[in-house]
């Protein structure tokens, strides 16, 4: 008797456990089978509506939020209410008078990439949120010098390139002395120093962004180089996407629209979004012996690549933004304990 009481109890634990699993599993197959359809009819069509590349931003996306989260279960899941969500996107157009589903699918990978980064932010705020320290942010601004250098013809410099220049060497020097100096990283140095490494790592977003997708696509490329070149670019924008995304917001935040025009609520989002660019960076100075480090390594790869032009300097950047903290960590605990 006692022996089937067991046997009863395992079967409805057991039952139990299924029940999510085979939901889970319904719940993909009703997501993924119009998702299959879509690409079907993309392949059908005489033009490219889905270029291989956006496999490798998928990709990057995914591999990074699984760092962050430290679950594939998590990614799966958001990727499934994110791909749901995404087939808003097939609705037709306030204005639109004729239909083009080819349009739409053209348009669909990219709302699921927005609704993915939506979810994980909402999710998970501050692990998808960048840490900060005054090495990454004497890292970022170097990044600015160099597309700076790289971009401007410093044989014509016109009043406004002059000023902003001027702009970045002030905020290039307040950055530098941070770094170098024992200074006291109060609140107001914190904001300011958070606030320039959302702008700056907000405008190289968008230059990464427009770079490569000025590249071209692989089903055109025959060059093997520029193919693999291609991917590695849309796998790196998917593994910075997140925190492009977070620090866009964390600029945004501060800019009036209806509802808040500098009323009770835009003051109160606005000292909430100050207190997080405080919590995200780091009230302690870096050791000296770091600073140094992200300084030589940021000048020689950028200085290399700005004699030899080995690769356009978007992608140096952001493999430098990505190679710096894994290095950084592994100098820093083999050389420097302490400032």
């Amino acid at each position: 008797m006692d022996r089937l009481r067991k046997r009863k109890r395992r079967t409805r634990s057991l039952a139990g456990s299924d029940l999510p699993i085979g939901i889970g599993a319904v719940l993909a197959l009703v997501l993924v089978l119009p998702a299959a359809l879509v690409v079907m009819r993309a392949q059908a069509s005489a033009h490219l509506l889905l270029p291989a590349s956006i496999l490798a931003l998928v990709a990057g996306l995914f591999v990074e939020y699984r760092r962050i989260t430290r679950r594939w279960t998590t990614v799966i899941w958001t990727a499934l209410i994110a791909l749901g969500c995404s087939y808003l996107v097939f609705l037709p157009g306030k204005h639109e008078r004729v239909y083009n589903v080819e349009g739409h699918i053209q348009i669909w990978p990219y709302f699921f990439c927005f609704f993915f980064l939506l979810i994980a932010i909402i999710e998970h705020k501050k692990l998808v949120t960048p840490r900060l320290h005054e090495g990454m942010t004497l890292l970022q601004t170097l990044a600015l010098g160099y597309w700076t250098i790289d971009a401007t013809d410093m044989g014509s410099l016109g009043p406004w390139t002059i000023g902003l220049l001027g702009l970045l060497v002030l905020f290039g020097l307040y950055v530098v002395a941070h770094a170098f100096l024992p200074l006291t990283l109060s609140h107001g140095h914190r904001v300011v120093l958070s606030l320039w490494s959302s702008a700056i790592m907000t405008f190289l977003a968008v230059d990464n962004i427009i770079r490569i997708y000025g590249m071209g696509y692989i089903e055109t490329t025959e060059d093997p180089d520029r193919v693999f070149l291609i991917i590695l670019s849309h796998f790196l924008l998917g593994v910075s996407s997140i925190y492009m995304a977070q620090n866009v917001m964390m600029l945004l935040g501060f800019l009036p629209s209806k509802g808040r025009f500098f009323n009770a609520t835009y003051f109160r989002e606005t000292r909430a979004l100050v207190g997080d660019h405080i919590d995200r960076y780091a009230d302690q100075q870096v050791p000296v012996g770091l600073a140094i480090f992200c300084l030589v390594y940021a000048t020689t790869v950028f200085g290399l690549n700005l004699h030899y032009d080995l690769v356009r300097s978007n992608f140096a950047i952001w493999a430098v933004f990505a190679s710096f903290p894994v290095l950084a960590y592994g100098t820093e605990v083999v050389f420097f304990r302490g400032r």
